[in-house]
């Protein structure tokens, strides 16, 4: 299976998930990596969950938009302010047709406060570009400490 993980992450945390995950894929399956970086704004974090509250689009660095060689996406980034990370919602801007491609959503949190808000949203356009299933897993700072507890909530929410 050849997946593509593409995150956003500020302070290391969801980086740390989405290594975990990839060491743990990258025994059966192809993984392909991309980071999501802003060419410029905000970069303290202060501004940036205000960013995410507002719901910007800060401009990335080119990034693979084209989709169509994986058989699975995995879109990991921080909760910042109840919201997900700006560089998430200009890469959803940036794909279109998902081909029913399933999509693994990853919400790194420091709490299960309004996560179910931040899944809806992300679920609600990841369906109208014409993904197949979402699935979603919330890694909160307790999981963050325990490398099997990332690796158990994929593997309990996703079979690869």
């Amino acid at each position: 299976m050849k997946i593509l993980i593409t995150y956003f992450s500020h302070t290391g945390n969801t980086e740390k998930v989405v290594n975990i995950l990839a060491n743990e894929l990258k025994t059966k399956n192809s993984v392909d990596f991309q980071r999501l970086i802003p060419k410029n704004g905000a970069t303290n974090f202060l501004t940036r969950c205000r960013d995410a509250r507002r719901h910007e689009r800060p401009e990335i660095k080119t990034i693979n938009t084209d989709i169509s060689k994986y058989d699975l996406i995995i879109l990991a980034t921080p909760v910042w302010a109840f919201n997900v990370a700006p560089a998430i919602n200009t890469y959803l801007d940036q794909i279109h047709d998902l081909q029913k491609k399933n999509i693994v959503l990853i919400l790194v949190s420091g709490g299960k406060m309004f996560i179910n808000q931040c899944f809806a949203k992300i679920e609600t356009e990841l369906l109208e570009k014409n993904a197949g299933k979402v699935f979603k897993i919330n890694i909160n700072d307790k999981q963050l400490r325990n490398e099997a507890a990332i690796v158990t909530a994929f593997n309990t929410t996703v079979l690869v």
